[in-house]
């Protein structure tokens, strides 16, 4: 099947990157969430404990997988609740999301 389209590149890396290096007013402009930055990231907060993907408290792989880790979304569902959660997500309720 063709289309009308002309093919646009790709971009492999998470959005923030994109956004960081194309759409802000200075290029390379830390965002949070940017594992590049993680050293430039307050820390004044003990609340504060940043995940990427395959560290800590995440099983995802892909900064697009956390939403469907049962690992991670229990450790968010717990720090809201401030104790652990009592129904935690299971992988299988997470496939096909």
């Amino acid at each position: 099947m063709s289309s009308n389209f002309p093919l646009l590149p790709s971009y492999s890396h998470s959005l923030l990157y994109l956004v960081s290096r194309a759409y802000e007013d200075r290029p390379g402009t830390a965002l949070a969430g940017m594992e590049a930055f993680k050293d430039g990231m307050p820390t004044a907060s003990k609340k504060l404990d940043i995940s990427y993907a395959g560290h800590g408290n995440s099983a995802s792989t892909s900064h697009g997988g956390f939403d469907n880790d049962a690992l991670t979304l229990t450790t968010i569902m717990s720090r809201i609740l401030g104790k652990p959660a009592p129904e935690p997500p299971t992988t299988d309720e997470l496939t096909g999301y």
